[in-house]
């Protein structure tokens, strides 16, 4: 008898053993890569995000979220995730253009003004963005916008005059060509380097949101503040392909059930943050200027202009889109 229950026992804890492993090589480890610091509600809505996918998967499923650019520098995070070096990452959306002009659709001055409008854009954009992305090798989880973009001086812009000749910042070549019309002479600053950049003064006119204003005190050196709503670019986070289509159906929907709450959950931050980073601006002593009114109209004839040129640029696809959302407005 004792014989048999010996047996019995090994047995059990062999199998025990068996299941143990398999449970153990059935968990998949991620590393999502951020160049965005801890502080911006980007980076907590992907804390959130993979809390969410953790649970959902229960716990077969664990993302490591690596912030600031701690594990691959901003600029690298796309190429590093179609390489499987890392298996997601967060990317400036209009960084992408070079793959196709729809990743930059957002970053068009004037073109989408307001969440709504944002929105509209992103829902048409979004099935042409994820083709593309699809044929890199990564796939779109989801995208969620800045707040939207105020223009920081180092001096107060009474004319348009008063733009000519500062050195603006840009990050896109809808940017670029937003201050060769203004007459500024365009900077190159990716936006992990935007800080420095300001605090250095290699630039002194810059266009992003008070959000970004707070996270880098750019009222230190750029005391003005303009809130010209000029355009609403939007954060994409980005998974490689083969590592979102190498898990099991349900776990896969899991994943793309998280990722379409956390940009719900993404854009109601952006709101809030919108109005939370003016006040923080305020509070902290930047001078919120108003805009004359000529000014504020040459700003929207160049985004109608911009807006012509994308479209006399665009491929039979991309105009499709934007003439559904021109149509929508």
């Amino acid at each position: 008898m004792n014989y048999f229950l010996s047996c019995h026992r090994a047995t059990s804890l062999v199998l025990a053993a068996i299941l143990a492993s398999a449970s153990a090589s059935a968990q998949v480890k991620w590393d999502l890569a951020s160049g965005y610091p801890e502080s911006s509600f980007h980076v907590q809505n992907l804390r959130e995000f993979a809390k969410d996918v953790a649970a959902r998967t229960n716990g077969q499923v664990n993302i490591t979220i690596h912030s600031g650019g701690t594990l691959v520098k901003a600029p690298d995070v796309r190429q590093a995730v179609i390489d499987g070096k890392v298996a997601a990452g967060e990317v400036f959306g209009p960084s992408l253009s070079a793959i196709h002009p729809v990743f930059s659709l957002d970053a068009i001055p004037f073109l989408a003004t307001t969440y709504p409008a944002a929105r509209k854009l992103w829902q048409l954009a979004r099935p042409l963005a994820e083709k593309k992305a699809a044929g890199q090798g990564f796939a779109m989880l989801y995208s969620v916008p800045w707040p939207p973009q105020g223009m920081f001086s180092a001096k107060e812009i009474r004319t348009i005059g008063d733009l000519q000749l500062m050195n603006m910042r840009e990050n896109s070549p809808s940017v670029r060509k937003l201050a060769e019309a203004l007459g500024a002479n365009p900077v190159l600053v990716e936006t992990p380097d935007l800080g420095s950049a300001v605090q250095t003064e290699k630039v002194s006119l810059v266009f992003t949101s008070a959000a970004q204003g707070v996270d880098t005190k750019m009222w230190e050196k750029l005391p003005w503040f303009y809130q010209t709503n000029a355009w609403l670019p939007r954060n994409a986070v980005i998974i490689n392909k083969k590592a979102l289509d190498a898990l099991p159906p349900e776990k896969r929907d899991a994943v793309i059930r998280a990722a379409g709450a956390a940009e719900e959950r993404g854009w109601q931050m952006s709101e809030q943050n919108a109005k939370d980073t003016l006040k923080g601006l305020k509070d902290n002593g930047a001078k919120i200027g108003l805009m004359d009114s000529s000014v504020r109209a040459r700003l929207d004839k160049i985004g109608t202009s911009l807006s012509g040129e994308a479209l006399k640029r665009a491929d039979p696809e991309l105009l499709q889109v934007l003439s559904s959302y021109v149509s929508a407005r």
